[in-house]
């Protein structure tokens, strides 16, 4: 080990130029350029212990040569540039204690690899293709909050590995005492049992003349029945004739569905389409889908030979119902509700059949037990009714004579009731 001091040397520099191996400097501020080619370090540390009145110790194997450039530089700036020229050779400087200067060979911190085990999780509730992003999740934000910003750590320890069981409803876990420890915490609190929603609709059809007045008594139809109407988020009552174009309202949990059901089937003008059921997990999406697959004419190509090619595309036309519920802590259901019906219709216009469809979309929020009213959605359909004398209205041109045409627009109104019950 070496110890240079500044007053070793200082006798040295009897004249205002100093020059040591090649490195040639004056006192002045800033110091003039200097070049370095192949020079000894120790040389070179005692020209910074001398420029800066510092004391350096040299650590165990502490030697070599060094090349160093300066164009401009001034006598407080001699420390950094020393710092990062020991640094880009391998060397880290240092304080100690007694306020030297330490320099030693730069070592990298390796962290201690922990061995590997292995754990089966085998969930009782949460299904292992929904647990295993959980699990890495987990895993990942523990490592990234592990990480030390600013130090220098090779972690040669392999990051952990989570597999789905195929033949069971587990997870296989391979990584260190650590990380298995950190999922043991958490994992009861992941595999919890998942809430189901059953989920009751009623969807109808009427004329839209009737519906007016069904709608007017259907205050009186649903309190025969045991519901309640519920306000709206302003606080007021709203009434259910009052039912714009779309929209929604409230009625309060214990109303009989299925005398609701009868008492609407009773009226000659209004048509249940649908009456599905279906029980859902919480944040699972349901789906329920009443018609029939039509084939649609998507294109028509013609060949040089005269050949048609068509291509056909078929989808499904009919009712359908989608919900996604999800269950909040106080027994409130968020739900999201995407209901459609639709049906086919000719037209001489038109170049292939036309679809009607009809289409609610929206998210609401009600408590267990309670049932949604969605409506207003009115449909115009054009009927031609012929009539005539029998017999007659058959004979080829006379028979005009004896028909009577009459054309008539009916609107048609889809309302939905769905009702929720958490299990």
């Amino acid at each position: 080990m070496y110890l240079f001091t500044a007053n070793k040397f200082r006798q040295l520099l009897v004249v205002s130029i100093v020059c040591i191996c090649g490195i040639c400097n004056t006192y002045a501020d800033p110091l003039d350029s200097f070049e370095a080619r192949n020079a000894s370090m120790i040389d070179f540390i005692r020209w910074v212990s001398d420029q800066t009145g510092e004391n350096i110790i040299l650590g165990k194997d502490v030697e070599g040569d060094i090349t160093v450039v300066v164009k401009s530089i001034d006598s407080s700036q001699v420390m950094p540039f020393f710092k990062q020229v020991m640094r880009a050779n391998g060397y880290s400087v240092k304080p100690t204690k007694d306020g030297f200067l330490e320099i030693s060979i730069e070592t990298i911190e390796y962290s201690a690899s922990e061995p590997r085990i292995s754990k089966v999780y085998k969930l009782q509730n949460l299904r292992n293709t929904k647990a295993k992003g959980v699990f890495e999740a987990l895993l990942k934000s523990s490592a990234m909050g592990n990480n030390r910003e600013g130090t220098s750590i090779a972690n040669i320890a392999l990051p952990p590995v989570v597999e789905i069981l195929p033949s069971s409803n587990g997870l296989l876990l391979s990584g260190t005492a650590s990380q298995i420890k950190l999922v043991d915490d958490f994992a009861s609190e992941i595999d919890t049992e998942s809430r189901q929603v059953v989920i009751e609709a009623v969807i109808v059809e009427s004329d839209a003349g009737i519906s007016k007045g069904l709608g007017v008594n259907l205050s009186t139809v649903l309190s025969a029945n045991g519901f309640a109407v519920a306000t709206n988020s302003l606080g007021a009552i709203i009434n259910p004739s009052s039912l714009g174009e779309g929209g929604h309202l409230i009625f309060s949990q214990g109303g009989d569905l299925a005398g609701l059901i009868s008492a609407i089937e009773k009226s000659s003008n209004s048509k249940i389409l649908s009456h599905p059921q279906i029980l859902i997990m919480d944040r699972e999406r349901g789906n329920i889908s009443v018609g029939q697959n039509v084939p649609f004419l998507t294109s028509r190509q013609t060949t040089d030979g005269g050949t048609v090619i068509q291509q056909i595309e078929r989808k499904d036309v009919g009712v359908t119902l989608t919900v996604v519920p999800h269950i909040l802590s106080n027994d409130s259901i968020i739900l999201q509700i995407q209901q459609e019906s639709s049906s086919v219709t000719d037209s001489s216009i038109a170049a292939d059949i036309i679809t009607n469809t009809r289409s609610i979309s929206t998210i609401a929020r009600l408590k267990d037990g309670q049932t949604i009213l969605l409506g207003g959605l009115v449909s115009d359909e054009s009927r031609t009714q012929r009539s005539g004398v029998p017999f007659f209205k058959d004979i080829p041109w006379l028979g005009r004579l004896f028909q009577f045409n009459s054309k008539s627009s009916i609107q048609r109104e889809l309302t939905v009731l769905i009702k929720t019950t958490v299990i």
